[in-house]
């Protein structure tokens, strides 16, 4: 479960509704936040933090009063049709990171599949405009 690389979205504006929206998708379409029943998330200084999933709303909150503040906050998503997955990172207001950390998917064992991650993330991230996106190793 080693993070074989990451995707940087370079936007124009990152709005606290497209916080909450790309939260909101966290759990639809495929997507899941449950991680054996917790939530593992971070605001501000990168120490993950666990809640229930029955805390989901309180959690999603925090995250989006952290976003407001202008704090780094993260939450770990898995794709559950392919147990994939990793941590998506609210940088700021025209940056956010998918770290890929949960069951990797590769590319012939030789690193991180992009365009695999790019069409699943194409739901979280909805309609926001993306200006550039940037393949981190």
């Amino acid at each position: 479960m080693s993070n074989t690389g990451g995707i940087k979205f370079i936007l124009s504006k990152l709005s606290e509704s497209d916080v909450r929206a790309i939260l909101d998708r966290c759990i639809e379409d495929g997507w899941s936040i449950n991680d054996h029943g917790k939530i593992s998330y971070f605001i501000g200084n990168f120490d993950w933090l666990s809640s229930n999933v029955l805390n989901w709303n309180k959690v999603k909150e925090e995250i989006i009063n952290g976003f407001i503040d202008k704090e780094i906050t993260g939450l770990s998503i898995i794709y559950t049709p392919e147990d994939t997955g990793g941590d998506l990172l609210f940088i700021n207001s025209q940056e956010i990171i998918f770290s890929i950390s949960i069951n990797a998917k590769n590319t012939n064992n030789e690193g991180a599949d992009f365009e695999y991650y790019l069409d699943i993330l194409k739901y979280i991230l909805g309609e926001i405009l993306i200006d550039k996106v940037e393949f981190l190793w």
